[in-house]
């Protein structure tokens, strides 16, 4: 009959008094018949593993709600206008060529302006509020000032009866 060591689990012979790995006292009672323990079969303690998995999802939704959270506080502007190839002024900053997209725009206060050859500039102040998605439209052509032509007839009086035509513009 096999005999192990209750201390250290060795294999002991039943004359043996002492332990020859560990030295511990081999009583009758004490020693007891029992397979030896071979490494890999105890169930591995999850404890520590558990509380890596918990640590791991708490920083995963701590990040998920932040970038959701910066994701709703960033606008797109969609901008027109017409007629198109006006140039985009965000706070004095170019931003673009109508039409176009503006991404990530911060909730504030902005002041736009549009700037085209032939058409004086069109400004407007906006404010943007978390998570819209808005579009403006631009009519520079509401702002034109139109050519005026005058055409006057000048008689010289002291003069030959001649008619002189003079165009004025603006």
């Amino acid at each position: 009959m096999l005999k192990f060591c209750p201390r250290c689990g060795s294999s002991v012979k039943e004359t043996m008094r002492f332990c020859k790995n560990c030295g511990a006292a081999l009583d009758d009672d004490d020693t007891r018949e029992m397979l030896p323990k071979k490494p890999g079969l105890h169930p591995p303690d999850r404890s520590g593993q558990k509380r890596n998995y918990l640590l791991i999802a708490a920083i995963v939704g701590i990040l998920l709600i932040a970038s959701v959270g910066y994701l709703l506080l960033q606008n797109t502007l969609s901008i027109q206008s017409d007629p198109v190839g006006a140039g985009v002024y965000l706070n004095s900053e170019f931003r673009g060529v109508t039409p176009c997209v503006i991404r990530n725009l911060l909730p504030g206060e902005y002041h736009m302006e549009f700037r085209h050859d032939g058409y004086p500039s069109w400004q407007k102040n906006i404010t943007v509020t978390p998570g819209e998605t808005g579009t403006i439209n631009a009519d520079l052509s509401d702002n034109l000032i139109p050519a005026v032509k005058l055409h006057a007839f000048r008689v010289r009086p002291y003069k030959t009866a001649r008619v002189q035509r003079v165009v004025y513009t603006n």
